[in-house]
């Protein structure tokens, strides 16, 4: 990843941890939408809530896409945590703006492009701006759909990256998309946010060990949940998780089946005891249920 300026990225860490969009919580693991668990979770929504980091940060995305050189034909964003920036940022160049769908519709046009049709993107120069970037699976699924129809996208500008592989990925593409960031989650990063007392070096530990690559991950997930169990139970005690014996949020459970399938004979019966004491009904076959349906996906 192309970090864009030092002193930029300085400026997002101070205001990233002064307005709390970025959290440690080691004790009580953040679930991912990849359904593994990490002990730290960047939200950069938090900057759509407060207009002086806000415009801030649009300042820095528009500096980042000048330097490109490039004349953007449309800015891009993925469904949904991108749209706050790149609908602005679209506004502010006054250039159209394509919203990508993590997947097509099952009503209206079906299609997963939001706003323009196939025809409107070929031969344009697409760039896609985000909001932070972990394994590249958003930018990837828009160069996708934007090549798909015959656009071209060489550019992904993002927020915060945090340094788990997106760039890797990107690269990997043909053609590669070249990367940019604003921000990233860096010893620099870490230092700001000491240096404010916005974390702690105690929480900081638990995101070290956690570390950037899957197998530190893996054994950091592990580690946890063996030393607390009780993590399937108090997530599915939070409110809406179970409604009248059947599971409406069924996240906790996909940590195992979707996140770490190698652990889920171990906790098997932790999750089966859990789900009894709350009245879930046929809780011996509850996991089978969710690798099946994904409860709650409705």
């Amino acid at each position: 990843m192309s970090l864009f300026d030092r002193q930029v990225a300085d400026d997002v860490a101070r205001m990233t941890h002064a307005i709390k969009s970025y959290v440690i919580r080691p004790d009580r693991p953040f679930i991912y939408n990849s359904r593994i668990i990490s002990p730290d979770y960047q939200d950069m929504r938090r900057f759509a809530m407060y207009a002086g980091p806000r415009e801030r940060l649009i300042q820095y995305f528009l500096e980042a896409l000048d330097s490109t050189g490039v004349d953007f034909d449309i800015i891009a964003g993925h469904e949904s945590a991108d749209i706050p920036f790149q609908a602005i940022v679209a506004d502010r160049l006054r250039k159209p703006a394509l919203v990508v769908r993590k997947e097509a519709k099952g009503h209206g046009m079906g299609e997963k492009l939001m706003g323009a049709y196939p025809d409107e993107i070929k031969g344009k120069n697409v760039v896609h701006v985000g909001d932070l970037m972990t394994k590249a699976k958003a930018a990837c699924n828009v160069a996708f759909e934007v090549r798909g129809c015959g656009g071209y996208m060489d550019f992904h500008v993002v927020g915060f990256d945090r340094l788990q592989g997106g760039e890797e990925t990107l690269a990997k593409l043909e053609p590669h998309v070249n990367a940019i960031s604003l921000c990233e989650k860096d010893d620099s990063f870490y230092q700001v946010g000491l240096d404010m007392a916005a974390i702690s070096k105690e929480d900081l530990g638990a995101v070290r060990e956690y570390g950037t690559t899957e197998e530190s991950q893996r054994v950091w997930a592990t580690k946890f949940l063996r030393g607390h169990p009780e993590f399937f139970e108090n997530e599915l005690k939070q409110p809406g998780a179970v409604v009248d014996g059947e599971i409406k949020k069924p996240d906790a459970l996909e940590v195992l089946t979707k996140g770490y399938p190698g652990l889920l004979d171990e906790f098997k019966p932790v999750v089966i005891e859990a789900c009894r004491g709350l009245g879930v009904e046929d809780p011996e076959n509850i996991l089978d249920k969710v690798a099946l349906t994904g409860l709650g996906k409705g």
